[in-house]
């Protein structure tokens, strides 16, 4: 039987997230009066949560997910045995229905039957195998495998004995790396590679089994892929949910299946940490920079993440879900219930690699306000160029211009800023056609805001820089004084901007010249 998180990475590998999904049609009344049960039951507000579950079951007695409902309410209770009667109803209305799967397998757990728990727990897990919850779950009831330290001796490693402790431990990484070696000693690939994705998702627990998994996992793909470490950190309002850390490593899982095809690269939590935000500002940059000072040494290399869900600020920026150093290595991610696939990440990691945001015109993952999957030419051009970045401490030219084609990301990144500045120009001139039909400061306010960018700036900025590297110092001018516009000339980092154009030109106003 295949373990819980094989069917997790199976169902990621799949391409599921990249298959898109119908657009919902209008919700029923008995779909409301459950989301708005589930709801109440979310907040403990049992009594409430109840009575809209009864309401739902009165009208459809075949209801399964309002017999779950009722079941889950009645353990709250403590009435177990009316809670096993609704949850086998359920399922045998819809056998597949995880939340009546789990409520049985806990009733059954607590009564001691864990062999029969753990086969409902691991069919919940056969029909939804992204929820964290259930995989919270299984591991807090198998843990990991006495007798596998490396000074332990007498360890039986029949390869049956290795079958049998993956079966008892599914979550155990150095249990899932025996078990490996043993696919590999078998010539079975498919299973050596799933054993080792799972202890590379469970790598945090025990840190040092990452380095022996990517070494194997890196010889069965001829050493083709590369590991990149993340250092994860969550605050206290992610820490509220009993199952975040399967929840973060699950996302890291869906954004290395999303990005492995195209950066050739695997993000593994090596290590899950936490932070806190009490006191800071609800704003992605406040909890940016808490998390910073969290952290009392910089990791010699990897990705710095950190996670919130704290309610976004009423600002004109409340839309954004994530932000990330542009070519840096830190991000910070705001979950959101909406963002069950986890699109916010994946568009934050892509940012550290250079691919920027684009008009809502252009259909692509990197476009901030759609729900697209799909990479654009501009980001597909960019990414292959830099997806042999480095992510260690230190400065732009140590991880991306000295591992990398600087004539040929000049390029990349020209032609994609190009096609931003043209429909952002196309925006700010309908902006301020609008403004023209208003009066004073509003006018002033209005051609402001559409004239300076602080993102596009950023990528301005970094993008002269690429371009001096690549020996093009009349471009890299030009560009370093678009960054200083687009900052704002008045501002600090405008006006170092320009001061840095204005050095460059005297360095070089004999090239220029000519």
């Amino acid at each position: 039987m295949p373990s819980p998180l094989r069917r997790l990475l199976g169902w990621i590998a799949v391409g599921w997230l990249l298959s898109g999904a119908p657009l919902a049609s209008a919700e029923t009344g008995e779909a409301v009066l459950l989301r708005l049960g589930d709801r109440a039951y979310g907040e403990a507000d049992y009594t409430t949560a109840g009575g809209r579950y009864q309401r739902v079951f009165d009208v459809n007695p075949k209801s399964a997910p309002a017999l779950a409902g009722l079941g889950d309410v009645a353990a709250r209770r403590g009435d177990n045995a009316e809670a096993e009667s609704r949850y086998r109803v359920a399922l045998e209305i819809d056998p597949g229905l995880s939340r009546a799967q789990l409520g049985l397998a806990d009733l059954l757990h607590q009564s001691g039957d864990a062999t029969a728990a753990r086969a409902h727990l691991d069919a919940a897990l056969a029909t939804s195998p992204l929820d964290p919850r259930l995989h919270q779950r299984g591991w807090v009831w198998t843990g990991l495998a006495k007798g596998m330290a490396p000074t332990d001796t007498g360890l039986d490693t029949s390869p049956a004995a290795v079958r049998e402790r993956a079966r008892a431990h599914p979550y155990d990484s150095r249990v899932q790396i025996a078990q490996a070696k043993l696919a590999i000693a078998e010539g079975d690939e498919a299973g050596a590679r799933a054993a080792l994705e799972t202890a590379l998702l469970m790598a945090d627990v025990i840190p040092r089994t990452a380095v022996e998994a990517a070494r194997l996992l890196a010889d069965l793909d001829g050493g083709a892929i590369r590991f990149v470490p993340v250092y994860v950190y969550a605050d206290e309002s992610v820490q509220a949910k009993p199952s975040w850390k399967f929840e973060l490593r699950i996302a890291f899982g869906r954004a290395s299946a999303v990005l492995r095809p195209l950066l050739d690269t695997i993000f593994v939590p090596v290590s899950i940490k936490t932070f806190t935000t009490a006191g800071v500002l609800d704003d992605l940059g406040a909890v940016h920079n808490a998390m910073l000072s969290a952290i009392p040494r910089q990791p010699l290399s990897g990705i710095i993440a950190g996670f919130t869900r704290r309610k976004s600020p009423r600002t004109r920026t409340a839309h954004r879900l994530g932000e990330a150093r542009y070519f840096g290595r830190e991000l910070v991610v705001r979950l959101n219930e909406k963002d069950l696939e986890g699109r916010t990440l994946a568009h934050e990691v892509l940012h550290l690699y250079g691919a920027m945001h684009l008009a809502p015109e252009i259909p692509s993952l990197m476009n901030p306000v759609s729900g697209d999957w799909v990479l654009d030419a501009y980001t597909v051009r960019i990414l292959k160029l830099t997806a042999s970045r480095r992510f260690g401490p230190g400065s732009f030219e140590r991880n991306i211009l000295s591992h990398v084609d600087n004539e040929a990301l000049a390029d990349a990144l020209v032609a994609a800023l190009r096609v931003n500045v043209h429909f952002r120009n196309v925006d700010v001139a309908g902006a301020h056609a609008e403004a023209e039909r208003s009066k004073g400061v509003a006018r002033f306010e209005m051609r402001q805001a559409t004239t300076e960018d602080q993102v596009l700036a950023q990528v301005a900025e970094l993008t002269a820089w690429v371009l001096m590297r690549a020996d093009r110092p009349a471009q890299a001018v030009r560009m370093m004084e678009n960054a200083g516009k687009l900052y704002g000339v008045r501002k600090k980092r405008g006006r170092a901007a320009m001061a840095q154009a204005e050095a460059w030109r005297a360095a070089y106003r004999s090239i220029l010249v000519k």
